[in-house]
């Protein structure tokens, strides 16, 4: 124990930032994929060729070719266990096949290496149920208290919803907290919150500028965001665009000022990279604005990697692009 560390460390930004001044010797990837999904990757993959790099993985993502190390990974549809979703159902999962060749599960992977670092800490035969007992045992006395859902009622039920001990789908009067569908629901259809008045209390965000805002050499905001038909970095739903594809407000595709004067092809530049792309007049999109697909591998060429000062999270929202003719 005196070894963990007692800082969070750097976070995902400053990870790389750590390897560049050589404070990093080697890098564990586990079901990541950094050398694309990082902002302002140039040095980001700088760091991944100097880093000694483990890359555990199901996929063959661009992360991989800069692995001195491959470990790989089955996926969920090839190892059993729990999930946990955002609306509190703890469901049990079984694998619909297994792995193939010499891929396995990821708590076994680790569970290896963690026993050759030191042997018998742990059992690399350790199993789902082994591991979602110790999970919920941590939640014991906490406001995610799931002691309660055991791992035979798993079996049976197949999901339960906390803090209730029914299965979901089923309504029943046990002892659960609450058995409503809505935590903090009371019977008579009203909520009570665990504070000292009964309420729930909000916080007001304080504004921050964007640590990049457009100037007169890129006047332009670029955005990403999510496609419905697409996944995080692209690896497992693909996708046929060679060209990063843009959206840009009509007022903009027409704007001669802004080096595009209604050409389909042009190429996003920020102070970090330059992306060839197809550009599309959109008017759902705010002028001055440039929308990406976070999907496509070349993306994050162009984003800011500036961080949230409380949470840490990269500023992939907001940059300072122009677009120039192809």
């Amino acid at each position: 124990p005196t070894r963990l560390p007692t800082d969070p460390g750097p976070g995902p930004v400053g990870l790389f930032e750590s390897i560049a001044a050589g404070e990093v010797d080697t890098l564990w990837t586990v079901a990541a994929n950094p050398a694309v999904g990082m902002p302002n990757t140039a040095p980001v993959r700088a760091a991944l060729d100097d880093v000694f790099l483990v890359v555990q993985d199901a996929f063959r993502t661009p992360t991989v070719e800069y692995a001195d190390v491959v470990l790989p990974a089955a996926t969920w549809g090839e190892t059993g266990g729990t999930l946990v979703s955002m609306d509190r159902t703890v469901s049990r999962v079984r694998p619909s096949c297994d792995p193939p060749g010499s891929a396995r599960r990821d708590a076994s992977i680790i569970a290896s290496i963690a026993g050759r670092l030191r042997p018998n800490a742990v059992d690399d035969t350790v199993g789902p149920e082994a591991l979602f007992a110790e999970l919920a045992g941590l939640t014991a006395g906490t406001p995610a208290d799931c002691t309660h859902v055991t791992y035979a009622r798993l079996e049976s039920d197949g999901s339960i919803r906390w803090p209730r001990t029914a299965a979901v789908g089923f309504d029943c009067d046990d002892s659960a907290p609450q058995r409503s569908e809505y935590r903090y629901r009371d019977p008579d259809g009203g909520f009570t919150f665990p504070t000292t008045d009964g309420l729930a209390r909000f916080s007001t965000a304080r504004h921050r500028s964007p640590p990049e805002p457009p100037d007169d050499r890129f006047p332009l905001v670029l955005t990403t965001a999510r496609r419905s038909d697409a996944y995080n970095t692209g690896v497992r739903s693909g996708g046929d665009d060679e060209l990063l594809p843009v959206r840009v407000a009509p007022t903009t595709h027409n704007a001669s000022a802004d080096g595009v004067d209604g050409a389909d092809r042009a190429v996003v530049v920020s102070r970090r990279g330059r992306v060839d792309a197809r550009v599309v007049a959109d008017e759902r999109v705010p002028d001055g604005v440039v929308w990406a697909p976070i999907h496509h591998p070349d993306v994050n060429r162009l984003t800011l990697d500036a961080v949230d000062p409380e949470s840490g999270e990269p500023a992939y929202k907001a940059c300072a692009v122009r677009l120039d003719r192809n």
